[in-house]
């Protein structure tokens, strides 16, 4: 389920996307992939965001800002 960068992503530096953009779009594929499993694998957002080394209101900052739903799933 790791989220892994595949050489075709950096051929999106020769269309003009730097590679600041490459790697914060990689960080939040990972940090989305680490809050979907971590709601997937623990039901309680309080036990969640104390596994991932979070805050409980960032745990449902992020999960609204990765439009995820409370079993972690894509949201509706």
């Amino acid at each position: 389920d790791g989220v892994e960068i595949q050489p075709i992503d950096l051929d999106r530096l020769a269309d003009c996307e730097t590679l600041k953009d490459v790697t914060d779009r990689a960080v939040r594929a990972v940090e989305r992939a680490a809050l979907a499993q971590a709601r997937r694998n623990e039901r309680n957002p309080a036990a969640a965001a104390t596994t991932l080394g979070i805050s409980r209101a960032s745990i449902y900052t992020k999960m609204k800002a990765y439009s995820l739903g409370p079993d972690g799933n894509a949201a509706e």
